[in-house]
């Protein structure tokens, strides 16, 4: 499963899975085009009670427009770095 997915179900379980919460709603269209659209930007947002946090940095990739993947870029250092993190306010 991608990063991306990943990302969505974790906020989709914690944020919208509570007891008195749905699943479904108008905000969770918005979430999911947000982190899909951008699959290699870093977001931080607050959602029904929850801040979620997520940190990405690189170098030596380039982002494939409209594929949605990081290609090496010759002679280059490559490094990845991801940090995902949902906290209750």
């Amino acid at each position: 499963m991608s990063r991306v997915r990943l990302s969505i179900l974790s906020i989709l379980s914690f944020v919208k899975g509570r007891e008195g919460f749905t699943p479904f709603g108008g905000d969770v269209e918005e979430i999911i085009r947000k982190i899909s659209n951008a699959p290699y930007e870093s977001f931080s947002f607050s959602l029904e009670g929850v801040d979620i946090t997520c940190d990405v940095d690189y170098s030596g990739y380039f982002q494939a427009t409209g594929v949605g993947i990081l290609w090496p870029e010759d002679d280059q250092e490559h490094r990845f770095s991801f940090s995902f993190s949902m906290q209750k306010i």
